[in-house]
């Protein structure tokens, strides 16, 4: 978690992850990064890591989670990180 700089949300109805309709991307430094399906995201404990995040805005996730797909929304990024910098993400 000190490494993520940048979190996103897809949303999708094809592919690996249109049974959940949104996948969480929590991206690190340089290629780093993971998936968490919607449908895990919140037994597996990340929305409570996620909302401790410093600034991090719970409805924006919401929001995003609940648009029309396809879409990618960034919901949250480290101060002092270049949204993007990252490289692209792929879903």
């Amino acid at each position: 978690w000190s490494e993520l700089v940048e979190v996103e949300v897809i949303t999708t109805t094809v592919g690996v992850h249109k049974d959940d309709g949104a996948v969480i991307v929590l991206s690190g430094p340089g290629e780093r990064g993971c998936l968490v399906p919607a449908s895990l995201a919140d037994d597996a404990g990340v929305l409570e890591l996620l909302a401790d995040l410093p600034g991090f805005d719970s409805r924006r996730l919401v929001e995003a989670m609940s648009a029309p797909a396809p879409s990618r929304t960034r919901c949250w990024h480290r101060a002092g990180f270049e949204p993007g910098a990252t490289g692209p993400v792929s879903a």
